[in-house]
């Protein structure tokens, strides 16, 4: 995506410069550099996801109806941390969402980045759960840590599962899938 921006860019330049702009009787357009947000929100079947432009992830980010999981669904609280990663692996891999069937339990790395990334933007992700102070995420070994989301400072901490107190919805699932579509 970078080098197709640098060669429009270059061919742009070059059509300026053929066309006379640049020299004292010739007026040209100014460049401005927009902060083009780093995440989409996109439509499909009522049903909202977050395309991530950087790690062309995309994330469930919600619904316009009630019936439909979304967001962040909350894990029943004592449930070890073995029954966690069932849940969360049988619930993404079951989801059908946005005419999508191929979700998947992130990493605590992609939640973390997700979830501090959101945060710079001064954004918040949909939760289907909002209060959900927390999200589940299998590490590369299937470990089952957890992320601070956007009501658990600091923001983004990631936790092993068995170091938390479980108590209350304090945790849920928040499924992404790997798109090659930035």
């Amino acid at each position: 995506m970078k080098a197709y921006k640098t060669t429009l860019l270059s061919a742009i330049t070059l059509s300026l410069l053929l066309t006379g702009c640049g020299t004292s009787t010739t007026t040209c357009p100014t460049q401005t550099h927009s902060d083009d947000p780093r995440f989409v929100k996109v439509t499909m079947a009522e049903q909202n996801i977050m395309q991530d432009k950087k790690t062309a992830l995309e994330w469930v980010e919600g619904n316009n109806k009630s019936d439909v999981p979304s967001g962040c669904n909350p894990v029943t609280p004592g449930n070890s941390e073995s029954a966690i990663k069932t849940i969360a692996e049988e619930f993404c891999s079951d989801l059908n969402f946005a005419n999508h069937d191929d979700w998947r339990v992130p990493t605590p790395s992609e939640h973390q980045e997700f979830i501090t990334a959101m945060n710079k933007e001064g954004r918040t992700p949909f939760y289907a759960n909002p209060a959900c102070p927390r999200l589940v995420g299998k590490d590369k070994n299937g470990n089952i840590k957890s992320v601070n989301t956007h009501n658990t400072a600091p923001i983004g901490a990631m936790t092993p599962w068995n170091s938390l107190a479980l108590t209350g919805n304090n945790a849920g699932i928040k499924c992404v899938r790997d798109t090659t579509t930035p």
